[in-house]
């Protein structure tokens, strides 16, 4: 009997790995999002709204271009930039879950610079609902650059 385990199936292509993204092309990614995020993170879904966040990605990957000199289609990016928010609201979520926790031992690490900078660029994502009223309330996270 054969093993049908990672076989893909004959008609079915396989999607081409694109390069590895380098730090400092990360860097960049992050530092560019930084102008465009308010653009690209609007919860406004009209025409024009979409019409701008699409030169907006066109933008950021012409500013990626010239700055890297590697050449990332914008699905590329697109994922790339919601991975990253993935991994910041993981880590943001793990973080506050671990202050939280009881038991002594050492306080939690702060989260990571990345992170942080995520966390900046998409406020809306990481909304936290406040209660005055609740003694188990988590404190707001205080970013700063």
């Amino acid at each position: 009997m054969e093993s049908k385990g990672n076989i893909a199936p004959e008609n079915q292509k396989n999607r081409a790995r694109g390069e590895n993204w380098a730090q400092e092309e990360k860097d960049l990614f992050l530092e560019i999002m930084r102008e465009s995020a308010p653009i690209i993170e609007s919860k406004f879904t009209d025409t024009n709204t979409n019409k701008r966040k699409n030169l907006e990605w066109i933008r950021v990957q012409k500013s990626l271009k010239e700055l890297t000199g590697k050449s990332r289609d914008i699905t590329q990016l697109k994922g790339f930039w919601r991975r990253k928010k993935v991994a910041a609201k993981k880590s943001v979520s793990q973080h506050r879950r671990a202050l939280q926790t009881t038991g002594g031992g050492e306080r939690p690490t702060s989260l990571g610079d990345d992170h942080l900078k995520i966390l900046e660029l998409c406020p809306t994502d990481f909304v936290i609902e406040e209660n005055l009223y609740d003694s188990d309330a988590v404190p707001q996270l205080q970013v700063s650059f």
